[in-house]
């Protein structure tokens, strides 16, 4: 039985790319405090599939966590930009380049859902290492 997560409270964007306002303008949310801590809060960007880069969050905090939330966006929806972030029974939605960035990044017991992009009916995930 799929489990369905609908977060009390939602953070939504409709920025994308296309609009203009560079790639840092793109997102629903950045966060650069560090020791963020979310719990139980929906972040996501509604610009679709005909709005190219359209972020819904972008961390650049060390030791932020998130507990229950939920990411969804399209295009490069979660920037885990730098340092060490924890995710936990997260749920994260998106097509192209969902999850991404440079962060000492751990998803526990998270819920990854890959949609199709539109016109293709394929897509994969890539994992980066390091030794």
């Amino acid at each position: 039985m799929a489990k369905e997560f609908v977060p009390p409270s939602i953070a939504n964007g409709h920025n994308n790319f296309n609009l203009n306002l560079g790639y840092f303008g793109v997102m629903g949310l950045a966060i650069t405090g560090d020791g963020f801590i979310a719990r139980d809060i929906g972040f996501h960007n509604t610009a679709g599939p005909q709005g190219e880069q359209a972020l819904a969050l972008n961390i650049a905090s060390d030791h932020s966590v998130l507990f229950r939330c939920s990411i969804a966006g399209y295009q490069d929806t979660l920037y885990a930009l730098a340092l060490r972030q924890f995710y936990r029974e997260c749920d994260i939605y998106g097509t192209l380049d969902f999850i991404f960035g440079n962060a000492a990044a751990v998803f526990q017991n998270c819920n990854l859902a890959i949609c199709c992009r539109h016109g293709s009916g394929y897509n994969a995930i890539f994992l980066r290492t390091k030794a």
